[in-house]
């Protein structure tokens, strides 16, 4: 198998495995949301004023995804909207107690990811690292240039 191939191959094996943590460290309350649905939480719980071309912005995505997303996560009651008094026709967003609960978990879920994974990037030698990262942020602008073909 060529290098680019084993690459490849192990791409995809990181990514299962990072899924299956994932999945298994995941609560339950957290499994009955999409990715899509779990970042989105994550803006309207960061952003100051989070509506759906923000959020889309946050995150990468067209403003009608978003939307889908929105009225999914009002349905569940995950998310409430609002407008403020000086501007009626703009909507924004806001957790609800259970989408707080959400955000939390998907926090907490976050940081320890990155404790789990720091401590074994910070035994690799730097100029080790370095490579990989220009790597993969070159590789991450060729795939971002296909999402905009």
């Amino acid at each position: 198998m060529k290098l680019e191939e084993q690459l490849l191959a192990l791409f995809k094996k990181v990514y299962e495995k990072q899924d299956a943590i994932a999945k298994a460290l995941q609560e339950p309350l957290l499994s009955e949301c999409s990715l899509s649905e779990l970042h989105c939480i994550d803006a309207v719980g960061r952003l100051a004023r989070p509506n759906v071309t923000n959020i889309a912005t946050e995150l990468g995505m067209t403003r009608g995804a978003i939307s889908k997303i929105t009225r999914r996560l009002m349905t569940r009651e995950l998310l409430r909207s609002y407008s403020l008094e000086s501007n009626r026709k703009e909507i924004y967003f806001s957790l609800t107690e259970k989408g707080k609960r959400v955000f939390d978990e998907h926090r907490k879920g976050h940081l320890a990811w990155e404790k789990r994974d720091l401590g074994f990037l910070r035994s690799y030698p730097v100029d080790k690292l370095s490579d990989i990262v220009e790597f993969l942020g070159a590789f991450d602008r060729h795939l971002r240039s296909l999402l905009e073909e």
